[in-house]
């Protein structure tokens, strides 16, 4: 059971966060509706099916993104860019990978997927350019169901290679059977040693010009 709680979550900075969205911290996903520099505000505990659990100081707090209802999809969100040449997040909606250059990309994405239904849940995910989704771009993934207390998870990736023309954009959209999966990014490991599972990773190749 979820509950609202006035207390607001401190953390060293919130930037590279969403305005308003759902933390991952441990095993528990938390809604918030604001943030200032260094705190998320509008508390929702135990949210999509997660269950509130104490928290030291000092934890990884980091990002999920989960789809509104299960009949309304995701459309994902990118907070960083790693490596751009004439291909940007729009400034104004950060969901819009845009293109300055025509050609053929190879578009391809990754994502962290997590899971606290006590069932089995189905995952499709899908391109849009300039709002309107692209024939055949779906794929559907089964996440699997809470285990011994644990989420589950899984990894899904593909690609598609599409013609793009100067100003396209595309968008990455996920929806949930269920509406309780997540797009979430888990912390770095310690036993063993391990770097972090980003949630979503997007990239657009150029492969060829127009012809």
């Amino acid at each position: 059971m979820s509950n609202v709680s006035t207390a607001a979550i401190q953390v060293t900075t919130t930037d590279g966060f969403l305005s308003a969205g759902s933390l991952i911290i441990g095993s528990e996903l938390i809604g918030y509706t604001g943030k200032t520099l260094t705190t998320f505000t509008g508390i929702t505990r135990g949210v999509y099916g997660s269950t509130n659990a104490a928290h030291t100081a000092g934890v990884y707090v980091s990002e999920a993104q989960p789809v509104p209802s299960p009949i309304t999809p995701l459309i994902v969100a990118l907070t960083s860019t790693d490596v751009s040449n004439q291909i940007v997040l729009d400034p104004l909606d950060n969901t819009k990978v845009v293109h300055e250059f025509p050609g053929y990309y190879n578009i391809q994405f990754s994502a962290q997927l997590l899971s606290f239904d006590n069932s089995i849940d189905n995952i499709t995910m899908w391109f849009r350019q300039n709002g309107v989704d692209i024939a055949n771009s779906a794929g559907i993934v089964s996440v699997p169901s809470i285990h011994a207390g644990k989420p589950g998870v899984a990894i899904v990736s593909w690609n598609l290679v599409i013609p793009i023309n100067a100003g396209d954009y595309i968008q990455l959209i996920m929806s949930s059977d269920s509406g309780n999966s997540v797009a979430a990014t888990y912390p770095p490991g310690t036993s063993p040693v391990h770097p972090a599972s980003p949630s979503i990773i997007l990239t657009s190749t150029f492969a060829s010009a127009l012809y």
